[in-house]
């Protein structure tokens, strides 16, 4: 667990990987010290890959990769792939949960992760304030919302005064997928399309497209914002 601010920083994701091998089922980071804020971390030039943490009570099952606890965390050229979460139960963010938290992440590519909902990121806000999810220069491919919506990317805020903010900047989403009955949103919860940044509802119910943008909007307390992609 990381409870203190902490820069984290590897030679490359191609030359260190951290993952879950034996000893059961476990995420590979937690960033929390049990207050709000929690710390402020910053990982960058890793592969972060295979975790997948125990069944427990929110948010204990959600964030294969990471979970970011009410802290604010910042992801750099790192690659999180195969990460998973607990999926008998709804969980969120197959590569990352943030949780009450902020989250940016740049030059980085996150594939072929798994969660009920966002296969690779969650961001949520239950409480008053505001959470930020910023995503930058970086790949969302090959990620799975299982039984959930939002294939790569789910952002929601849940009560009244909560808001979660999103940004997209020069991001491409592909190949994800959200198998869900409802309106699922196959590449995120607000599926939008913009340049170079493609999203695509390979799953969506009746309606396509238009059906899994309504999804996103029904949603109280969120903001989507997406530049020069």
């Amino acid at each position: 667990n990381v409870t203190a601010n902490l820069l984290l920083e590897g030679p490359g994701p191609a030359l260190l990987s951290v993952r879950r091998n034996t000893g059961g089922k476990y995420r590979i980071f937690t960033l929390s010290n049990g207050t709000t804020p929690g710390p402020s971390v910053e990982i960058a030039g890793l592969t972060i890959t295979n975790g997948l943490p125990p069944f427990g009570a929110f948010p204990v099952s959600s964030g294969g990769g990471i979970l970011n606890d009410a802290g604010t965390l910042s992801v750099r050229n790192c690659v999180l792939t195969g990460n998973s979460t607990f999926l008998s139960a709804s969980t969120y963010g197959g590569a990352i949960f943030n949780s009450e938290g902020n989250l940016t992440i740049d030059q980085s590519t996150l594939a072929g992760n798994t969660a009920n909902e966002g296969g690779a990121i969650a961001s949520r806000r239950s409480t008053p304030g505001k959470s930020a999810l910023n995503i930058q220069h970086s790949t969302l491919n090959h990620n799975v919302a299982d039984e959930g919506s939002g294939g790569a990317i789910h952002n929601l805020g849940i009560n009244a005064g909560s808001i979660a903010e999103m940004r997209l900047i020069n991001v491409t989403l592909s190949g994800n997928s959200a198998t869900t009955t409802g309106i699922s949103g196959g590449a995120a919860k607000d599926p939008y399309a913009a340049g170079g940044n493609t999203a695509t509802s390979e799953a969506p119910a009746a309606g396509g497209e238009a059906a899994a943008m309504r999804a996103f909007l029904q949603q109280a307390g969120v903001s989507f914002t997406v530049e020069g992609s």
